[in-house]
């Protein structure tokens, strides 16, 4: 009975439990302590390293950079997550440190925590509101170094700063800057992100570019630009990639510098476009679904101080032409290229006088240009006003080179002021117009080095001497153009009070090599330019005849 009585107060009334004895809790808390006091040390130390990271990471930079140097303000490692922080980075170039040529305040590497429970140690990079900034100068010395830009050491440099390889990089909020000969007009990137994954191309390696990035900013403070796309940056020779791009509202006239540097003027103007890019050791492609410039006014400048080098751009555009020509390697497409709401000058400061000729109120569409044969053939088609009076209307087809240029164009310009081609008329023909009109009807093609076309060009209303106008003018210059006026009057179409003539221009192309633009420079030289002159001389012989 007490047995019973015994245990059935013991389930009634149990004894609590405990769980650890008094010895466990104090081992515990040791643990603990000790824990505490190891990460406490661990992080006290990481500031003592400081100094010898920094000594290190200047040392591992400087020693694979070439023609280039670094200074570091301050690195900082923290020993409990791996992690490496940079502030105060400056890169500079020999030849010219002042200014630096990028400026880092904040590079941060960080082990890719996600990527090691997959059994791959690899590290992320973090730049912070990098700035790079180069100027004219500097740049001629990287283009006169013999050692070329991607063989500077770049890649081992950042790679030497951390003992992981990188398979994460970003950029955050960084800027660009180029500054040519205009400190007033340079071209800037701003809020430039950036990001490129799996670098190492740890997943997806059975894709030809296993690594996607994007990358966006705000171009010349209005313009947008946009790429997204896939890289490969362990290919073997070269990294390759294939992207999308997108720029919207990029104001032109920030090319200014650049452009001055080969006879341009650029006035305003904004260039939007989209497109491909593909680049590899295996093929080179760039392919533009669609480019546009808006209210660009550009002026085209020829001095007898520079027509030596006008030659050779020409010459250099040519050679580079020729060698893109039907490359097997190399995809160069415009599928539509258009010039709207704009105007193209052309200023001939050599001759005497200066001339200029001008389009204003263009609009221009030009389709499918290629570099390939196989392409087929591309279209031309603009309209205008020939110094600003004059409707004019062009359409072409322009062959992708096999044989020398391969094309055609008709072109038609009505009732331009011949007031306005002054002085054209006087570096040509030595006269100048009181009165007139002048409508130009011109064919041309060109194949297998031979040209066939003409120019006619048709004066309405013609006045060449005025009495008032011409009365300081020398006596037998006034002379000169009293008989020009006779002859017009002459030889004038009666019933439509019209001076006509056709002016053939055909035969073999003697220039070798000569490219399609070449060509159609000097057709529209010889003819176009200067077919308002023989116009006039075909009358006043002709007038002669009769009187004779």
């Amino acid at each position: 009975m007490g047995t019973a009585l015994d245990t059935s107060n013991r389930m009634a009334n149990p004894e609590p439990i405990h769980s650890s004895s008094p010895r466990g809790s104090r081992v515990a808390r040791w643990i603990a302590a000790v824990i505490a006091t190891l990460v406490l040390l661990i992080f006290i130390a990481s500031f003592f390293l400081d100094s010898m990271v920094r000594s290190h990471v200047l040392a591992a930079m400087n020693e694979k950079l070439v023609g280039y140097h670094t200074r570091l303000g301050h690195a900082h490692i923290l020993l409990l997550n791996g992690s490496l922080t940079l502030t105060g980075l400056v890169v500079v170039q020999d030849a010219h440190p002042t200014p630096p040529v990028a400026d880092l305040p904040k590079m941060a590497f960080h082990i890719q925590w996600r990527e090691v429970f997959l059994g791959h140690v690899v590290a992320d990079a973090l730049l912070t509101h990098p700035h790079v900034h180069i100027n004219l100068t500097q740049l001629r010395a990287e283009k006169a170094d013999p050692v070329p830009l991607s063989q500077k050491g770049w890649q081992d440099a950042i790679q030497s700063i951390y003992p992981f390889k990188i398979n994460l990089f970003r950029i955050r909020d960084g800027e660009f800057t180029y500054i040519d000969t205009d400190p007033k007009r340079p071209l800037h990137f701003r809020n430039l992100s950036f990001r490129a994954d799996n670098i190492r191309n740890i997943h997806y390696k059975d894709q030809e570019y296993p690594s996607p990035f994007h990358a966006d900013a705000v171009v010349f403070e209005k313009g947008r630009m946009t790429i997204d796309g896939k890289g490969n940056f362990l290919a073997k020779p070269l990294p390759g990639m294939l992207a999308q791009y997108w720029v919207e509202n990029i104001p032109l006239k920030q090319f200014e510098p650049e452009l001055q540097r080969a006879n341009f003027h650029v006035y305003g103007g904004t260039f939007s476009s989209k497109g491909k890019l593909e680049y590899s050791s295996k093929i080179d492609r760039y392919e533009v679904d669609e480019a546009t410039a808006d209210g660009i006014h550009l002026d085209y400048v020829h001095t007898s101080q520079t027509a030596a080098a006008e030659t050779q751009r020409m010459n250099t555009a040519k050679i580079t032409a020729a060698k893109v020509t039907n490359a097997p390697g190399v995809v160069l497409k415009v599928h539509q290229v258009n010039l709207i709401h704009s105007e193209l000058k052309f200023l001939d400061e050599a001759s005497n006088p200066h001339f200029r000729l001008a389009v204003s109120e263009l609009n221009l569409k030009a389709t499918n240009l290629s570099n390939h044969l196989s392409s087929g053939s591309a279209r031309l088609n603009f309209t205008g006003k020939l110094m600003g009076s004059g409707d004019t209307t062009m359409t072409g087809v322009l062959r992708p080179e096999k044989n020398g240029p391969d094309f055609n164009f008709d072109l038609m310009s009505v009732n331009t002021d011949l007031t306005s081609l002054n002085d054209l008329l006087r570096a040509y023909g030595k006269f100048d117009v009181a009165a007139g009109r002048v409508s130009i009807y011109t064919q041309m093609s060109m194949k297998n080095h031979y040209m066939t076309g003409y120019v006619k060009p048709i004066f309405t209303d013609l006045k060449v001497y005025d009495p008032q106008k011409d009365a300081k003018k020398p006596l037998l210059h006034q002379a000169y153009e009293l008989a020009l006026s006779g002859a017009a009057k002459l030889f004038k179409n009666q019933s439509t009070k019209e001076v006509a003539t056709k002016i053939d221009i055909s035969g073999p192309v003697s220039t070798p090599n000569l490219s399609v633009w070449q060509a159609i420079g000097q057709f529209i030289q010889n003819a176009f330019v200067k077919a308002i002159v023989p116009g006039f001389d075909h009358e006043v012989s002709q007038a002669k005849s009769a009187h004779s």
